[in-house]
């Protein structure tokens, strides 16, 4: 089909009621905030050895790893419970105005010079069950997520947070970081754990070229969603398929990152071919300054998709939000509601049909 006319792509995009499942909280909070973070420190502390947030991160994305932009600087700024809960409802505000109407925020439990692992996260769920109540487009839940530099105890440990506070709005655990460090064939116990506790599972799988030798290791986890797949084998593409796991799409991540040459050349397409649910996700937004609805707007523009495609995407998104499916229902509703009226505009299909083009 031809491409639509960018203007109004960008419209439908923000307008569309959109289910968002791999943003991670630190990198989701916006430069300006980060700012008005430093210089409050700042005043607190003039001796405070930090350089001006806009200028700090530019650096580190030039001369570093993506992974250190967050250990050098960002952690080291957004180390108390103010500046946790005051960044979070930002975070939580922000996507709520891109059009986002179901979030799962993922982070890993930190500590620092005066808050405890377990603080963190209780500052975190505090501060979305404040916006949640208030909210009435947008519901957030949390991902703990264990990063591969930690030790088997400290995975452990954030596996015991997330069950903790299972019922105070953790719904799963995550795999994240640099695949350079770090064994992921010693976190069995931990996944297992979680599971048996009732807790999601999902993982960064194939994000970087090297990892490779971990990939069925991973598998053997069970999880359910599996973040980025860029880099797999044919056999492990097709134990994906025949599992039909949902698969959490970071185009510009994958893009600014240059593990995919380009928009047009992202394997979102190849995937949209096979029986896997795709979601659209953002990743680290006040990083690469990508929101929700952006990323829509890459898909439809890069890869010549349909409105009613897009809006498939969100649709089918929802299956593989780790939630209870009463809460799926009301999400579905809300979504076929939006395209019976406001997004009528754009789409040509009658209402009630789910027919993709």
């Amino acid at each position: 089909m031809a491409p639509l006319d960018a203007a109004e792509l960008r419209r439908f995009c923000i307008s569309l009621p959109k289910v968002e499942l791999h943003a991670h909280l630190t990198g989701s909070i916006s430069r300006d905030t980060l700012h008005a973070t430093w210089a409050t420190a700042k005043d607190k502390d003039p001796s405070l050895n930090m350089e001006d947030p806009n200028i700090a991160l530019e650096q580190i994305w030039q001369t570093t790893s993506f992974f250190h932009m967050f250990t050098k600087y960002i952690y080291k700024l957004v180390n108390n419970e103010k500046a946790v809960r005051a960044s979070t409802l930002d975070v939580l505000c922000a996507f709520e105005e891109d059009g986002v109407m179901h979030l799962e925020l993922r982070t890993t439990p930190r500590a620092g010079p005066d808050m405890t692992k377990d603080r963190y996260v209780k500052t975190v769920l505090d501060a979305m069950s404040e916006f949640n109540a208030r909210s009435k487009t947008m519901q957030t839940f949390l991902i703990l997520s264990m990063d591969r530099r930690n030790t088997f105890e400290q995975a452990m440990e954030a596996v015991g947070l997330a069950i903790k506070y299972k019922n105070a709005g953790v719904v799963g655990i995550d795999l994240c970081g640099d695949y350079k460090v770090g064994d992921a064939r010693i976190l069995g116990p931990c996944f297992a754990k979680a599971k048996a506790a009732g807790l999601h599972v999902t993982i960064h799988f194939g994000e970087t070229a090297h990892g490779y030798s971990e990939l069925e290791t991973l598998l053997s986890y069970g999880p359910e969603r599996l973040g980025h797949v860029i880099y797999i084998t044919p056999e492990v593409k097709q134990e994906i398929i025949r599992r039909k796991l949902g698969i959490e799409i970071c185009m510009t991540t994958n893009v600014v990152g240059k593990h995919v040459k380009s928009f047009a050349e992202h394997h979102l397409k190849e995937w949209l071919e096979e029986e896997c649910s795709i979601a659209l996700c953002t990743d680290d937004v006040g990083v690469v300054e990508s929101p929700s609805s952006n990323e829509f707007f890459l898909a439809g523009e890069h890869l010549c998709l349909s409105y009613e495609r897009l809006w498939g995407i969100a649709l089918g998104s929802i299956d593989r939000c780790f939630v209870e499916e009463d809460r799926k229902e009301l999400l579905r509703k809300k979504l076929w509601d939006w395209k019976e009226n406001v997004g009528s505009y754009w789409l040509a299909s009658p209402p009630g049909s789910n027919h993709l083009q």
